[in-house]
């Protein structure tokens, strides 16, 4: 329990879980013929190698290191590539590498260790923090909103978004932002009549290019900053190249989009009248909240859209104005309710239903350093079916016996189990609203909706009531009563500002301020909870970076680094020529791994080449910085590229057409203003 399918009377009730974006299992043919072929092109490249008697050594000064440790190491990295290619997690895949490196003595256990316990590391795992804080709050949507307007003209309409997320994005996680950003300009687009797709595509590739403006841009940068610290790039050394790439980048867009783009408008955004007939999932639930502001029915979606509900997770059925707010009665699905349960200034409407006073007092209990930390047991969200026998074990069999409707039921289960009956679908698919009078018996095979302790699927008293019970996906635990949403967004706004000034000015060390700011967030603003700030921190991406030091010290250890570094100037001699290779393997390399990932593969290649070429260090890290962020070429370049797939309905070629050519704009500017401006 939970399971992911429950049948009843005839009727299914699915949990779809999210694969992550995975791709469809290829047949098992295919599979072994990449092996084969993997195999075959890893083997002709070390034959090569070792028939021209290459040398491995640290550096000029260097005596030669043992040949196999450099095969291994470019042998393993190979192999990791192809399987980050093929979607296995790059953490796991670079931990895995980095260790084996350790095993095989080619770099210490302090060397694998050493990410754990760099400062770059830190902050950016509190810096996910700071952006959950601006993310739950939606500060950015009233900013976004006055400076989106309502333009006349396309043309006008991108280049004042794409300016505003130029803004954003140079201090703000570029993740978090499109994932704030895609509902708010999918409406926009709707309201002022402008095809969707004409802006999806560029959101992704602005917010990629806003990462070029400061240090603290993405964590892309913050790896780089901290890999290469002898670069001694500052908060601003960004700026004067990045800030030119970036309007470049922007007109690039705005000219290409009407002929690279399609000019279909997005008509599946709803904005007529909420009278209209609208297709719901075939499971909801007759549901009243309360709201403590006055809700107009034309203006309803205002007030909804702080849920992010889609009009296919909801309809309105009635508004009505009582004391102290109004009172929207919807039929929702479950997702929906849990949503707007956890939305401020809503709060399920009881008439007729109280959750008992013991049930409210919402205990802290320690669940692990490894879980969730100090996690509130509050409420869930559960649907649970029915059964006669279940009825009988919870109620005891001569209660079930006179039980008459569901009314009633809701009475008994809060005497016995303390939890409340939220919702009800009956067999003919009605959703019912309890505290009207619908009266209706109780049948197997009916789904309820009910709010209960955290951990109520897992309790014994539970699974023995319910033949299934399945918890609805969203936050646990009620909303916690702290500062007002405006206090908690103006803070949230004022918390990121504290941590961009003090970085620029050198005030305090990044990662001291965020903290600072994380902990005001939880107490006494209460804008997160302690849980919410453990979800927020990408473990992955933390685990990725801490890995990738081992694995460039294996680089470097084994002499693969260095040798990389002369083939690469074997092939182009001079300045510019040199960082435009650099800036083409990157690119290159950044079509099948992450961005970090290419970080992480080239940053002792760059060292090398600065040293060998007598190239300042600054501006080859600034060109792979540069050229890391440019992740445009195909949607599984970077993770908003597929974010915005879906809205924009984009295909792959999609991305190609429009992608490739601005990669090869955007990254040959690059390497012109970098060697003109840093050198």
């Amino acid at each position: 329990r939970p399971p992911t399918a429950m049948a009843e009377g005839g009727r299914q009730l699915v949990a779809v879980e999210e694969n992550g974006g995975e791709k469809p299992a290829e047949s098992s043919s295919a599979g072994v013929m990449k092996v084969v072929v993997g195999v075959v092109v890893l083997a002709t490249v070390n034959f090569a190698m070792l028939s021209q008697g290459i040398v491995f050594k640290r550096g000029p000064s260097h005596p030669p290191t043992p040949v196999w440790q450099a095969y291994v190491v470019l042998d393993t990295l190979a192999v990791s590539i192809a399987l980050m290619a093929n979607g296995l997690p790059a953490d796991v895949v670079l931990l895995a590498a980095a260790t084996l490196f350790a095993l095989c003595e080619i770099i210490t256990t302090t060397e694998l260790l050493q990410g754990l316990s760099n400062e770059g590391v830190f902050a950016v795992g509190v810096l996910f923090v700071v952006s959950a804080a601006i993310d739950k709050t939606q500060a950015l949507e009233p900013m976004m909103k006055f400076f989106l307007g309502s333009p006349k003209s396309i043309q006008v309409a991108q280049t004042k978004l794409f300016l505003t997320l130029g803004a954003f994005g140079s201090v703000f996680n570029n993740t978090p932002l499109v994932a704030v950003m895609i509902p708010i300009v999918k409406r926009w687009c709707a309201a002022q009549d402008f095809p969707v797709a004409q802006f999806m595509m560029p959101l992704s590739f602005v917010t990629m290019l806003s990462a070029c403006l400061t240090s603290m841009g993405s964590s892309t940068n913050l790896l780089a900053v901290n890999l290469v610290p002898e670069a001694d790039i500052k908060f601003f050394d960004l700026f004067p190249a990045g800030i030119i790439v970036a309007l470049a980048g922007i007109f690039w867009c705005i000219l290409t989009a009407p002929f690279l783009l399609p000019m279909e408008k997005d008509h599946d955004v709803a904005v007529a009248a909420p009278e209209e007939e609208v297709e719901l999932d075939p499971l909801v639930y007759g549901i009243k909240f309360k709201h403590e502001g006055r809700v107009e029915r034309g203006k309803h979606e205002e007030a909804l859209d702080h849920a992010h509900l889609s009009k296919s997770d909801y309809f309105l059925q009635e508004i009505t104005d009582v004391e102290g707010g109004s009172v929207v009665k919807l039929s929702a699905t479950a997702q929906a309710i849990a949503a707007l349960r956890e939305t401020d200034g809503f709060t399920i409407h009881r008439e007729n239903t109280a959750l008992p006073a013991a049930r409210k007092k919402l205990e802290r209990r320690w669940t692990g350093a490894i879980g969730n930390g100090f996690e509130s047991s509050g409420l869930g969200l559960f649907e649970c079916v029915i059964s006669s026998h279940g009825m009988q074990n919870a109620i005891g069999p001569q209660a079930a016996t006179s039980m008459k409707d569901h009314r009633q039921l809701a009475r008994e289960l809060q005497t016995t189990l303390g939890c409340t009956m939220v919702g009800v679908r009956t067999q003919p698919e009605l959703s019912l609203f309890l505290d009207e009078g619908d009266i209706h018996s109780v049948a197997q095979g009916d789904v309820l909706l009910v709010e209960a302790p955290a951990k109520a699927d897992s309790k014994p008293e539970y699974q023995q009531a319910f033949s299934v019970m399945r918890r609805v996906p969203g936050p646990v635990g009620q909303r916690r009563k702290g500062a007002p949403r405006f206090l908690q967004r103006v803070c949230a706004v004022l918390g990121l500002g504290a941590v961009v000034g003090c970085a620029a000015l050198k005030i305090a060390p990044l990662s001291h301020v965020a903290i600072v700011v994380s902990i005001l967030s939880i107490w006494p603003l209460h804008t997160l909870t302690v849980s919410e700030c453990y979800h927020s921190v990408n473990g992955p991406v933390l685990l990725t970076v801490a890995a990738s030091f081992g694995v460039g010290s294996a680089m470097t250890n084994s002499g693969l680094a260095h040798t990389l570094a002369d083939g690469l100037l074997l092939l182009a001699h001079g300045k510019i020529p040199v960082l435009a290779a650099l800036m083409g393997v990157s690119l290159m390399l950044g079509v099948v791994v992450s961005n970090n990932t290419v970080v992480i593969m080239l940053s002792n290649l760059v060292r090398h080449v600065a040293e060998k070429e007598g190239i300042s260090i600054k501006v080859c890290i600034l060109v792979l910085i540069y050229s890391a962020n440019f992740s445009f070429a195909t949607p599984f370049s970077y993770q908003t590229n597929m974010m915005v797939m879906p809205h924009g309905k984009y295909v792959f070629t999609d991305f190609l057409r429009m992608g490739i050519p601005m990669q090869i704009f955007c990254g040959t500017l690059a390497v012109i203003l970098c060697v003109a401006m840093y050198d």
